[in-house]
């Protein structure tokens, strides 16, 4: 089997070479993770869909007659997400209100993330 011809770190100044299935050397592949798990661990958003108040709120507004049904290609689903149409990072002080929240099903919701090139 022909393997691909070793290719520099993307780093400016690195001597060393990429791993497999990255742009950068082990050494600054490692440190680019370090620095995003890091980011992720202050961000209030993170934490904010493991709330009781919006587990609460999740569970009441799913409670709602005539909420059953995904609003953007109408299937009926056993897994509904509720998806912020402005997103919380954008609009927090709108997190909680109905009028920004629709119910999406499962490949909905997750079209509509990567159409934005977000991850969850």
């Amino acid at each position: 089997m022909p393997t691909s011809i070793p290719r520099p770190c993307t780093t400016p100044g690195c001597p060393r070479y990429q791993i497999p299935g990255s742009r950068k050397c082990k050494e600054h592949a490692a440190l680019l993770q370090q620095e995003y798990d890091r980011s992720r661990e202050n961000d209030p958003c993170r934490h904010f869909y493991s709330s009781p108040e919006w587990r609460s709120f999740r569970a009441s507004y799913l409670k709602r007659p005539g909420n059953s049904r995904c609003s953007v290609c109408g299937r009926e689903d056993r897994t509904l997400h509720l998806d912020h149409v402005k997103p919380i990072r954008t609009a927090w002080e709108q997190r909680f209100d109905p009028r920004n929240i629709r119910l999406l099903c499962v490949r909905c919701h997750s079209r509509g993330h990567a159409k934005r090139g977000e991850r969850w």
